[in-house]
């Protein structure tokens, strides 16, 4: 029994005993637990243990105790304890057992996730997705989409969220290649990369002309290998924190992104997705959104993503840009400063404070800048001979767009260097 008061002595069943007990097993003489001889015919220990240290604590601290030491009369004469029969106290304590592991296995998922302003409350409910207002915009809307898709549809939930993951890959696979293209290390890396990717019959050419969920995995893969080497120099992700840095080393989310791949692949070979099996589904990807929420709230929470607009050089270079971050349109704008003017043409990635940026690769549109569109992002999906498709997540109403190849000359010039640069 766990006491808020040092008494002296170690409880037994009489003054005698308590002397003998001492005596014999080396127990302390002063000490705040209290122990107890039970005839386990009588007496489940883990039951006595639990009633002594519950709810009636207090009152058996003040029959055990007289200014801080044992009441060896209350001990005798009105410290009684009621158990019920001892099989009775043995199925308590199943239940109680049965009880503290799912207790157990809900402490653990909040370490897992880690997440900042997260309620244990709220552990079960994924569809709240508070935490996507710190995620970049164009992952945060698909996010979004998925939140005002109604449960009686559960085969357009998992589609969306199947959406999320691909494009959340496509979105890493974009920043290391936005950095790595920086890198001196740069040809040698990309060159064995797709000597590997020729090898096992996956041609850079035709990967780059119609990219899947698998080639994003692929590159994510790579790179995060290539980042984990002691030698590799991480300033190439010009302007990113270390909270950042961390996960884009991470194997536990390309691990994670393989699995939701693996989910994908699955589905599709189902034709027409049935009830039963969207919804198996669905719970699968829901515990890899609330895993990867863990790895990636606080690394994009520590990041911004910007659209700059026009400014003017002064000793640094001062403007305004679009904040493109969380679900709320219009996007907010904030003035900034950088060590170098970056281009009004193009998205950044940038952590708070820093003056420099990511410049990102072509591989997203945003628009097309009609009224219901205007804050959609569209992913690139696939290259013909006369155009360029890009795929939106966000709009359930109009889900790729088509432009024709003359108009993506930077994003034809970009994959056109990807392929050659082996």
């Amino acid at each position: 029994m766990s006491t808020r008061f040092t008494f002296k002595g170690v409880f037994c069943f009489t003054p005698t005993e308590l002397i003998a007990d001492v005596t014999g097993q080396g127990l302390p003489v002063l000490s705040e637990i209290v122990h107890l001889k039970l005839d386990p015919n009588i007496a489940d220990n883990r039951y006595v243990k639990l009633i002594l240290n519950g709810l009636l604590c207090a009152k058996y601290e003040r029959l055990l105790s007289y200014n801080g030491k044992i009441n060896y009369k209350n001990l005798v004469n009105l410290f009684h304890v009621y158990l019920p029969k001892i099989e009775e106290q043995h199925l308590v304590m199943t239940y109680y057992d049965q009880i503290s592991d799912q207790i157990a296995e809900k402490t653990l998922r909040l370490q897992e996730i880690a997440m900042p302003n997260f309620s244990p409350l709220e552990i079960d409910s994924y569809t709240s997705l508070d935490w996507i207002k710190d995620i970049p915009y164009p992952l945060a809307s698909i996010l979004q989409t998925y939140r005002t898709i109604s449960d009686n549809e559960p085969d357009k939930q998992l589609s969306q969220l199947l959406y999320f993951f691909e494009a959340f890959s496509q979105f890493l696979a974009m920043v290391h290649l936005s950095a790595w293209q920086k890198s001196s290390e740069w040809g040698e890396v990309w060159s064995n990369f797709t000597n590997k990717q020729e090898q096992q019959g996956k041609p850079i050419n035709k990967s780059l002309s119609k990219p899947d969920f698998g080639f994003w995995n692929r590159i994510n893969n790579k790179f995060r290998k290539e980042n984990n080497k002691q030698e590799c120099d991480l300033s190439i992700y010009t302007g990113l924190g270390e909270e950042f840095l961390s996960m884009v080393k991470s194997r536990e989310i390309t691990e994670i992104l393989d699995e939701c791949a693996m989910i994908r692949n699955n589905t599709k070979g189902h034709g027409v997705i049935r009830n039963q099996i969207a919804i198996e589904n669905l719970n699968a990807l829901l515990k890899k959104l609330n895993l990867l929420r863990g790895f990636i709230h606080k690394p994009f929470a520590s990041i911004q993503m910007i659209r700059p607009g026009l400014g003017q050089m002064k000793s640094k270079y001062h403007c305004e840009v679009e904040l493109l971050t969380g679900v709320s349109t219009p996007f907010r704008k904030k003035k900034l400063q950088f060590t170098s003017p970056p281009s009004s043409e193009h998205d950044f990635l940038t952590s708070l404070g820093s003056e420099t940026c990511l410049k990102l690769v072509p591989l997203l549109k945003r628009g097309p800048f009609m009224e219901a569109y205007e804050f959609s992002y569209y992913f690139y999906s696939r290259k013909t001979h006369d155009k360029v498709m890009f795929n939106n997540y966000h709009s359930i109403i109009e889900g790729s767009k088509n432009y024709p190849a003359v108009e993506e000359t930077e994003l034809l010039s970009f994959l056109g260097n990807l392929t050659d640069n082996n």
